[in-house]
């Protein structure tokens, strides 16, 4: 009862600004591994949350959007921000036509090594995928590492050769400044925040922490987020 009650009055002292989402595939094609159909949605269950939200008046916005509206506590109409991380063909193929017709923007993080040596048994963008992606009015590219490791568990030397290498290979193949990033599995550590801030990431975020909500304060380098899936969203 305390617990409930507990809950019930933090809600009403914090109410939800808005959300962003952490998507992996976007497919038709479930996979056997229970496991990795917790990262799964259909498409049509896509589309259908993101009319859903904008049924209720919540607006879609960009990542660059997002520092403003977590720090301008005036601002009025719920938000959500759309992300996708390790960078599938599908977010590609399938999600890119639902946020076109819908003018929403989003952001996908790209893991270097899924992209030059594939990630089995998935198929992952192209270079000339990710190079037309960055053009895309709608798209904002993300860096998520070389090999998508658990940074905590690496020395601060591994970790900036994870972080700073998956940076300047995007800086490289786009020739455009990458300073947003993504945790793989939400994993981190103080000598990885120093890291981040030291290659001039100014966004980056967390695996999961739910929504973003009003007169709390948050990091910009540890920024939560809600999983999204066909069965569901995990906090």
């Amino acid at each position: 009862m305390f617990l409930r009650l507990k809950k019930y009055l933090f809600n009403l002292t914090h109410p939800v600004l808005g959300e962003v989402w952490e998507l992996h595939r976007v497919t038709q094609e479930q996979s056997e591994n229970k496991e990795q159909q917790d990262f799964e949605i259909t498409p049509e269950r896509f589309e259908k949350l993101i009319v859903q939200y904008k049924s209720k008046d919540w607006h879609f916005i960009s990542v660059n959007e997002l520092a403003d509206r977590i720090n301008n506590k005036q601002i009025k109409g719920k938000f959500v921000v759309i992300t996708f991380d390790d960078g599938y063909e599908d977010n590609y193929q399938n999600a890119l036509p639902i946020l076109e017709k819908h003018n929403i923007p989003f952001c996908i993080f790209i893991t270097k090594n899924y992209i030059e040596q594939g990630y089995p048994p998935y198929k992952m963008l192209s270079e000339k995928q990710i190079k037309e992606l960055s053009l895309h009015p709608l798209c904002t590219i993300g860096s998520h590492t070389i090999s998508h490791p658990m940074l905590s568990k690496l020395t601060e030397q591994q970790q900036e050769d994870e972080i700073t290498g998956c940076k300047q290979w995007l800086e490289n193949l786009l020739n455009k400044k990458i300073d947003i990033f993504a945790f793989p599995f939400g994993s981190y550590n103080k000598s990885t925040l120093l890291i981040l801030q030291k290659s001039g990431i100014t966004l980056s975020f967390a695996g999961w922490g739910g929504p973003i909500r009003k007169d709390k304060e948050y990091n910009l380098l540890k920024i939560p987020r809600i999983i999204i899936a066909e069965n569901g969203m995990y906090n």
